[in-house]
C-alpha cells in the first residue's frame, strides 16, 4: 500500500528546514534529477519480491510471506528527508526497496556520527523489533528512496511461526553487536590511516567504493576530521594501493591494504 504524504508520520519541526536546506545546496540540474528519480521509485512496488530480496525473509513460506505483504506500507523519501529520529517510538521493521539511507547519531549541536549506509535489500530496526524500545539511531535518505514499513507485531508473528527467520534475526543482532565492538576497538587500537583503509576494505564491492557521502560524513565514520581523512586517502593513493576518481575509490592492491591494517 502506497501512503500519501498526508498519511506519513508527521515530521519534527527541524525536518522541513533540514530538507529545504539540503535541496537548496543542490544546483538546479541536480534538483530536477532528484525529482525525476523520485518519480522513478513511485512505480508500483512488488512487495513480495522486495521482501524475498532480503536475507531475513528470503526463505519465507508463502503463507507467512502473504501476511507480511498485507501489513506492509510503502514510503517514499526525498534526499535529505528523515525517516525517523533516535528516540522516536519504534513501529516496526524497515526494508529498503530502492535508494540509499545513512544511519547515524546526531548531537544537539548538529554534530553527526555516521554508523553505516543502507541500500537495496537491507533491513533496519531489528533491535527495536526485538525489544520494542525506541529508535536507537537517526535514519536519513541520501538519494530518492523507497522503503517498506513492516508492523512489529506482524514481524514477531512471522518470527514465531518461522524458525529460520528467528535464526537470521538472531544472527543479524549478533553481527550488529560484533560490529559495534570492532568499531570501538578500532578507535582505540588503529590510527586514522588504518581506520580509513579498513573502511575501504569493508565497504568495497568488486574492489570499488562509491562515496555517496561528503568527506565530512566519511570522516565521522572513522572518528577523524575531513582534512585528516583527505590526507589519509592521499597517502594510500601515493602508495599505489588505491585510485580516486571524483566520488569513487578503486582498490588497486587489496592484500597490501589488509596487511597495512593489521600491521
Amino acid at each position: 500500500m502506497l501512503l500519501p504524504r498526508s498519511a506519513w508520520p508527521g515530521p519534527r519541526l527541524g525536518d522541513g528546514r533540514a530538507h529545504q536546506a539540503h535541496q537548496a545546496e543542490l544546483p538546479p540540474p541536480a534538483r530536477v534529477r532528484a525529482r525525476h528519480d523520485l518519480r522513478r521509485v513511485t512505480r508500483p512496488v512488488d512487495v513480495a519480491r522486495a521482501l524475498r530480496s532480503t536475507e531475513l525473509f528470503a526463505g519465507l513460506a508463502p503463507a507467512a510471506l502473504a501476511q507480511l505483504v498485507a501489513s506492509a506500507q510503502t514510503r517514499l523519501l526525498e534526499p535529505g528527508e528523515v525517516l525517523f529520529h533516535r528516540g522516536d517510538p519504534a513501529t516496526g521493521l524497515v526494508v529498503v526497496v530502492d535508494g540509499r539511507l545513512k544511519v547515524g547519531l546526531v548531537s544537539r549541536d548538529g554534530t553527526e556520527l555516521l554508523l553505516s549506509v543502507a541500500g537495496r535489500g537491507d533491513t533496519l530496526g531489528e533491535l527495536s523489533v526485538a525489544d520494542g524500545g525506541a529508535r536507537s539511531v537517526t535514519i536519513t535518505a541520501l538519494h530518492p528512496t523507497c522503503v517498506l514499513l513492516l508492523d512489529r507485531q506482524a514481524v514477531l508473528a512471522c518470527v514465531r511461526s518461522e524458525p529460520a527467520v528467528l535464526d537470521v534475526l538472531l544472527a543479524t543482532l549478533a553481527e550488529l553487536a560484533r560490529r559495534r565492538t570492532d568499531e570501538c576497538a578500532d578507535l582505540v587500537f588503529l590510527d586514522l590511516r588504518r581506520r580509513v583503509a579498513k573502511l575501504l576494505l569493508t565497504e568495497s564491492v568488486d574492489d570499488r567504493v562509491d562515496l555517496d557521502l561528503s568527506q565530512s560524513a566519511l570522516a565521522s565514520m572513522v572518528g577523524g576530521s575531513r582534512q585528516a581523512v583527505n590526507v589519509a586517502l592521499r597517502e594510500l593513493e601515493q602508495r599505489g594501493w588505491i585510485a580516486r576518481e571524483q566520488r569513487r575509490v578503486e582498490l588497486l592492491d587489496r592484500p597490501a591494504l589488509r596487511r597495512f591494517v593489521l600491521s
